[in-house]
């Protein structure tokens, strides 16, 4: 396994976020959190780069305790990419070349710059390279905030909603370069997602959350419509549509 997580916990306070969250994930495999809005996503996905402090428990990445390690080990081993992308008066290569600072010595190398153009090009992004950020869509900027943390070339991946500025169309477009790239470069990635059904075509197992805890983790052909009752407090029917699990509402 790439990234471990044992009985982790987090509040604010005293009051309890999550408490008892254990799971691992291998490479070439996406892991989708899944849950009810405010359950503790976004805070599972800050406390495992370490942008927030677990209250109890263990990180670990390829071996090492996340808690360990400096910021700039943290960057190289977990790219994180978080849910909003703030507008920048940069270009959109500048703003994918950020994500090479970690690796960056005195200078920028022609590897930095063939990493930036190959990535840029993975997310039909080049036609932008020079357009300043502020004067792109949201969906464009989610990309590149992406392609910012692909070229870090971490290990891990950890993805904050990463569809969420996307229309139909980019939004499966981009799950399929998601997947493509986790599957084909080795990485583990964790990926928040409210489209259910997205979760289920594209990743290889799901976490539910519900009420400070996991529900449910198992593969997508697993889920079943009382897990999704359960979680979302809606009755649901899963049907098969051409060998992929579908959430119908209202079942």
């Amino acid at each position: 396994m790439i990234l471990a997580v044992k009985d982790l916990g987090f509040r604010w306070g005293r009051d309890w976020v999550f408490r008892g969250i254990s799971f691992s994930v291998n490479s070439g495999e996406l892991l989708s959190v899944m849950g009810p809005n405010g359950v503790g996503k976004t805070t599972l996905l800050r406390c495992l780069n370490g942008i927030l402090s677990p209250s109890e428990g263990t990180i670990t990445v390829g071996g090492r305790d996340v808690s360990s390690m400096s910021r700039r080990e943290i960057a190289k081993a977990m790219g994180y990419v978080p849910q909003f992308v703030q507008p920048q008066r940069m270009t959109v290569f500048d703003g994918v070349l950020l994500g090479r600072r970690p690796h960056i010595g005195w200078s920028v190398s022609e590897r930095d710059l063939v990493t930036v153009e190959s990535v840029l090009s993975l997310l039909g992004l080049s036609e932008f390279r020079l357009r300043s950020m502020d004067r792109i869509s949201g969906g464009e900027r989610q990309k590149v905030a992406i392609a910012r943390a692909m070229v870090q070339e971490p290990s891990v991946m950890l993805l904050d909603e990463p569809t969420a500025s996307l229309d139909m169309k980019n939004n499966m477009g981009m799950m399929e370069t998601i997947s493509h790239v986790v599957h084909c470069h080795g990485l583990a990635a964790v990926a928040t997602i409210h489209d259910v059904n997205c979760a289920l075509r594209h990743s290889d197992r799901c976490l539910f959350l519900r009420g400070g805890s996991i529900e449910a983790l198992c593969t997508p052909s697993e889920v079943t419509g009382s897990m999704i009752e359960s979680v979302y407090d809606l009755k649901a029917d899963i049907i098969d549509h051409r060998g992929y699990p579908v959430v119908i509402p209202g079942g």
